[in-house]
């Protein structure tokens, strides 16, 4: 008996022992998932790279063994030391989530976005009944989702498992979690319908389903339900019409429908219940008039239905809604006048392009006078611009092209403070053009008074270019207009003075003199030559300035005019005269032009030098001259089915190599905003070159804001049909909007066919290719690839690719234009990857050639 209670005693102090000792943790299952989590995601680390599971380490923290797994990284316990959230962003986190997940069964909030994760998901997530937030977002999880894994998380509110790749239909099963009430599903591969059983979700909020392969109709049930707030269906194959009830439940405050195939009306009841903020439905085949009852939305901010067959006049409301700071409705059918009154404190966008709108512009616009973006171009107005158009003074971008408007040019344009872009091109104008609207303004870049009725001359030393005075036959001819008899009168009342008219010309003349003695001064000013590539010692500034002659003009183009020239030696290069810019800028100009001419690259266009007078009021930069022209002219060209396959791959590497240089290899790095075949030149041996690196950046600054006012805006460079989606609707700017701009260059290299146009309207080439991918639904990925190609390879071919190379190009292309920047991969990787294929190894060959 006493040997019992003796060895009893002893078990007892091993124990109090065990539990005092600071370095022993017990058997928590908490922890020891935690370390097993960690021991399977150090285990798949590349070599010397960093990652916050290296901080899950017991020895580190001061803290019980009960306690310590709470200071981890990413963990969050509750009262009992229990871990109830784990939120991890890490890129290297990669292969699939481990099963022991499933014994942090105390979990509410799991978060492992952004990182590797790959399928198949734990079967254990089921065991964690108690969680309420699923976020797998940013993954690289595909195939069909497990419906098993819903089963058991009935109290789940939250589930995001958008921009992964997942493929097959919606899974039916989540409309079991009567909870839900965020559902993120975009920026997957999802097919087929939705699910009418969705509209089970009863406390769903927020339904994203963007950029899937979703069709048929919306079910009627499902946007009623009495909690929905945000539906977003952008980018889908959705078909049909809308719900005729869709909005009666009075809560949505944001939809997007945009880039479907949805026909039919708009429903009448989208705010009914007054607190819509949002509503796109452009890019669809919608006909029908624009419902009255959205004229009495005071809660809309933004209106975006354009590139539909929408008719009738555009409700008056629309324009006296209080907080709306985007109405497009371009490109459809309306038809009417404007009304006469218009008054919206906010509205900073109005685009009502090519539509059948008729009347005069009404003087109710210039209430709007925080408008920055006027687009009334393609239409049908008429008589003169009114008055009222001068209050709008923070206006940059003003296009009433192709209309019928009579009258002068306002002068007071010239006095915008923020005009970027005027086009008043294909109308009635008559009269003269204003000295100060050509030389006065510093802001303008773009200027087109083209095909009008404008006489007189055209004011000296106009930085446009010719193009922009075009079409008016009597604007050189003579100086008299034929809508205005008041300079004809003031001449024959003078002539009638006799003696006064002998005094006014001398003192004409004399002036004249005086003008000119001045412009000769101008034109002497001392030249400054700044050599980055070793230039001719002997260049002088008139081998540069014979140059600038008309017929010597080899491009055109936003940032300016480039001329072909010969400098000492028989050397020939392309001398590029850049818009007018601000003074204020000199300084940094000057600089990041040095920045650019130490720049070295064999795929890089060289600039040789710069030359600026002594005020730097006019600065032309030299460039190594590239014999055949750019890409878009040999590609889009009548010979462009003579550019052989190889040789289109060729030009693909080197392009790639040339933006890797500026991306990864440039400190600071470049980004150059508006790469296009244009801004890819080819030398005589057709090597590639990439051209006009940095001048987006160097010359379309942020423009200056006048002291008085706190107004804030900025400027988009870039062309249409190669910017990318983030950047043309936030503005938002990394090296990804290049890589967008570079795929969109390697689907014309692959189809011959330009980014926009040739194609149905609204549609550019990267929506074609996708429009072709989607109708090889069920296909793998590899037989889609090679359908694709086959469908848009360039007929004009004289001898057809290997199908294996073509479609090799295409994948890479399609990963370059992902609407996820996040998912682009860097230029780096696009040049690794097509450099690491037979194609390219082909090529490079010493026997081979192209």
């Amino acid at each position: 008996m006493r040997n019992s209670s003796s060895f009893l005693r002893l078990v007892i102090m091993i124990l109090c022992l065990s539990a005092c000792n600071p370095t022993s943790y017990g058997n928590s299952s908490d922890l020891q998932a935690l370390l097993k989590l960690k021991s399977t995601v150090l285990s798949r680390l590349p070599p010397r790279r960093y990652s916050g599971f290296m901080e899950w380490d017991p020895k580190k923290y001061n803290a019980t063994a009960s306690e310590v797994h709470c200071s981890f990284y990413g963990v969050t316990c509750n009262s009992a030391s229990r871990v109830v959230a784990l939120e991890i962003s890490d890129r290297f986190f990669g292969g699939p989530i481990p099963g022991e997940i499933g014994l942090l069964t105390h979990l509410i909030r799991l978060s492992i976005n952004n990182g590797r994760v790959t399928a198949p998901l734990p079967v254990e997530l089921p065991n964690l009944t108690s969680l309420e937030y699923l976020d797998l977002s940013r993954n690289r999880l595909d195939g069909s989702f497990p419906a098993e894994i819903t089963r058991g998380m009935t109290q789940l509110r939250v589930l995001d498992i958008s921009i992964n790749r997942f493929t097959g239909p919606l899974p039916v099963e989540i409309s079991a979690m009567k909870n839900l009430t965020r559902l993120y599903l975009q920026g997957n591969r999802f097919s087929g319908k939705i699910p009418e059983s969705y509209s089970a979700l009863e406390s769903l909020k927020h339904f994203e389903l963007d950029g899937n392969g979703i069709s048929g109709e919306i079910p009627g049930g499902f946007v009623e339900l009495p909690n929905l707030e945000v539906l977003l269906l952008r980018g889908n194959n959705l078909s049909s019409e809308l719900p005729e009830n869709l909005g009666r439940n009075g809560k949505l405050r944001s939809i997007d429908i945009s880039s479907n195939l949805l026909t039919g009306f708009i429903p009448r009841d989208l705010c009914k219940g007054g607190v819509l903020d949002t509503l796109i439905l452009d890019n669809n085949y919608l006909t029908g008039q624009l419902p009255q009852e959205l004229g009495h939305c005071k809660s809309l901010t933004t209106i975006r239905i354009s590139n539909n067959l929408l008719n009738g006049t555009i409700p008056a409301g629309i324009f006296q809604l209080p907080s709306v700071n985007l109405i497009k409705l371009d490109n459809n059918l309306f038809s009417g006048q404007l009304p006469s009154f218009m008054w919206t404190g906010e509205l900073s966008r109005l685009v009502l392009s090519n539509n059948r709108i008729t009347g005069r512009i009404p003087p109710a616009i210039g209430n709007l006078t925080k408008l920055e973006s006027l687009f009334l171009d393609g239409n049908e107005f008429s008589h003169q611009i009114p008055d009222e158009f001068c209050n709008l003074r923070f206006i940059s971008t003003v296009n009433i092209s192709s209309n019928k408007i009579t009258g002068n040019i306002p002068s007071c344009l010239a006095k915008f403070y923020y005009l970027t872009v005027l086009d008043l091109s294909r109308n009635q104008l008559c009269g003269h053009i204003p000295c100060s609207l050509v030389n006065g303004t510093r802001t303008l870049r773009t200027l087109d008074l083209s095909h009008n009725k404008l006489s007189g001359r055209v004011p000296k030393r106009s930085p446009f270019f010719h193009s922009s005075f075009s079409g008016n036959p009597k604007l050189l001819a003579s100086s008299k207009a034929d809508c205005s008899s008041k300079g004809y009168s003031t001449i024959v009342i003078i002539g009638g003075i006799g003696l006064w008219l002998l005094i006014w010309s001398t003192l004409v003349i004399l002036v004249m003199k005086m003008r000119n003695q001045r412009a000769v001064d101008e034109s002497i000013k001392p030249w400054t030559l700044i050599n980055f590539q070793k230039l001719p010692e002997d260049l002088k500034q008139e081998d540069i300035l014979d140059c600038l002659t008309e017929e010597n003009i080899i491009g055109k183009g936003g940032a300016g005019v480039v001329y072909l020239g010969s400098i000492p030696g028989d050397v020939k290069v392309a001398i590029k005269q850049p818009i007018k810019r601000s003074s204020q800028r000199d300084n940094s100009f000057a600089a990041e032009v040095r920045t650019l001419g130490q720049i070295r690259h064999k795929h890089i266009v060289k600039l040789l030098g710069c030359v600026s007078n002594s005020d730097r009021s006019t600065t032309l930069l030299l460039y190594e001259y590239m014999s055949n022209g750019s890409l878009a002219e040999v590609l889009h060209g009548p010979n462009g089915g003579s550019l052989s396959w190889e040789m289109r791959y060729k030009i693909a590497v080197e392009a790639a190599m040339g933006l890797s240089y500026l991306h990864h290899d440039c400190s600071p790095p470049i980004i150059h905003r508006d790469i296009k075949p244009h801004n890819i030149l080819l030398d005589s041996g057709l090597e590639a070159h990439i051209a006009d690196f940095g001048l987006s950046k160097l010359w379309h600054h942020r423009r200056p804001l006048p002291p008085e006012s706190s107004y804030h805006m900025s400027v988009v460079a870039g062309t249409f049909g190669y910017l990318a989606p983030e950047y043309a609707y936030t503005l938002k700017v990394d090296e990804k909007i290049d890589v967008y701009s570079y795929g969109v260059v390697m689907l014309e290299l692959i189809s011959g066919r330009k980014a926009v146009g040739g194609f149905d309207e609204g549609v550019n080439i990267v929506m074609w290719v996708r429009e072709l991918a989607s109708k090889f639904v069920g296909k793998t990925n590899a037989d889609v690839a090679e359908s694709v190609v086959l469908e848009i390879l360039d007929p004009r071919l004289v001898e057809q690719p290997q199908l294996a190379s073509a479609t090799h190009m295409l994948k890479i292309a399609m990963m370059c234009v992902d609407t996820r920047s996040s998912a682009r991969p860097t230029m780096r990787e696009v040049l690794h990857l097509l450099t690491n294929h037979q194609t390219w190894n082909m090529i490079i060959s010493p026997d081979h050639e192209t």
